[in-house]
């Protein structure tokens, strides 16, 4: 396991194990997908992820182009903002960005890398291309844009 330290969470991760599965994966969810949202997003990948988490991802063995799911809302704004999370095998110490609040409900805290981008993490194996016997961490993001 590598130890990796990014803002208040300690992150260990078998990233032989995670990039292996990124390499095997062909196509991430908004690539898999032909809706115009996703083909947007595509688009926007090269732009919207700050270069922290660029470098935070290849230290976990994450192909950031592999997203396990995103989905996306128009705001009132003018903006629209991207959801979605990708997965790397292993635990983290810190908070988790889920607080639950009903049976069978929850909501995320993501926290703020730049006004355009926010992550958290909490275990989840949702829509992952790992085994489904493997401890997996999933990484939650959100990116907002201009329409």
């Amino acid at each position: 396991m590598n130890t990796v330290t990014f803002l208040d969470w300690t992150l260990l991760v078998d990233k032989e194990t995670t990039q292996d599965t990124y390499s095997r994966t062909a196509n991430g969810s908004a690539e898999s997908c032909n809706c115009n949202d996703c083909k947007r997003y595509l688009g926007l990948i090269e732009k919207v992820y700050p270069k922290e988490i660029i470098e935070l991802f290849k230290q976990l063995g994450i192909d950031y182009r592999k997203d396990s799911e995103i989905s996306s809302i128009g705001l009132d704004n003018g903006f629209v903002e991207y959801s979605g999370w990708f997965h790397f095998k292993g635990k983290f110490i810190g908070q988790s960005c889920i607080e639950k609040l009903a049976t069978n409900s929850f909501t995320l805290h993501l926290i703020e890398i730049t006004n355009e981008f926010s992550i958290g993490f909490h275990y989840s194996n949702t829509l992952s291309f790992f085994k489904p016997d493997e401890q997996l961490v999933q990484v939650e993001f959100n990116i907002k844009v201009k329409a």
